[in-house]
């Protein structure tokens, strides 16, 4: 994390990710979604960082249909 955004956390949030990261980082999480069938293989995925940003309700709803 750099410059602004990590005084945003630090100085205005007050909070300093190093204490929750096991290894000392000042990263954030990255949310996900992960449809996996039954034997183990993704067969859909949704990554972004702007943690806003999430899958669609009916595009999990439609990966879930695939799987049947």
């Amino acid at each position: 994390m750099a410059g602004e955004l990590r005084d945003l956390h630090l100085n205005v949030f007050h909070n300093d990710p190093r204490d929750k990261n096991a290894d000392g980082s000042m990263t954030l999480p990255v949310p996900a979604t992960f449809i996996i069938d039954r034997d183990g293989v993704i067969r859909s995925r949704f990554v972004k960082t702007d943690w806003r940003v999430r899958m669609e309700p009916a595009d999990l709803i439609a990966a879930l249909h695939v799987l049947g």
